[in-house]
């Protein structure tokens, strides 16, 4: 089950990904949305990795440290997803990401799910983005993974 005709998982062929622990081609997301619509402050209910492609519409995308960091920003902004203006604690929330992207039309993202994260559409047209997700080898990855409990 898959929206898409061929996703990140085609263009990574059967040979490399049947090799990953899991990779999660039955739940995969697609967002559509808004100016300002989008994804709140969360961290994913399994430590896995997401590879996401925006197809349509800009959309900023915040990724914080994972740890400690995290668990403490989650605490504090527990699914709010910040939206213009900005509340001095979410300025300064932002200003604590490890990351900060605009994606555009065309753009490829990896993170790990196990981050705080958030996503906010910024165009005036629809935005559209679909992803999918994935466990891999990298020690950190599988310990996140283990983490989560599942």
């Amino acid at each position: 089950k898959t929206l898409c005709a061929v996703d990140v998982k085609d263009y990574v062929g059967a040979g490399r990904s049947d090799a990953l622990p899991y990779y999660d081609r039955y739940d995969e997301g697609v967002f559509v949305g808004g100016r300002f619509s989008g994804s709140p402050l969360h961290v994913d209910q399994i430590g896995w990795s997401n590879v996401g492609k925006n197809f349509s519409g800009r959309k900023l995308l915040a990724v914080w440290p994972h740890g400690e960091a995290t668990a403490d920003l989650f605490r504090q902004h527990c699914y709010r997803l910040f939206t213009p203006p900005l509340q001095p604690a979410e300025e300064a929330a932002l200003a604590a990401a490890c990351k900060v992207a605009l994606l555009t039309p065309g753009d490829v993202v990896l993170f790990s799910g196990a981050n705080a994260h958030m996503a906010l559409s910024v165009s005036v047209s629809l935005s559209l983005t679909a992803y999918e997700s994935f466990v891999n080898f990298h020690p950190r990855s599988v310990a996140a993974f283990l983490e989560s409990g599942t």
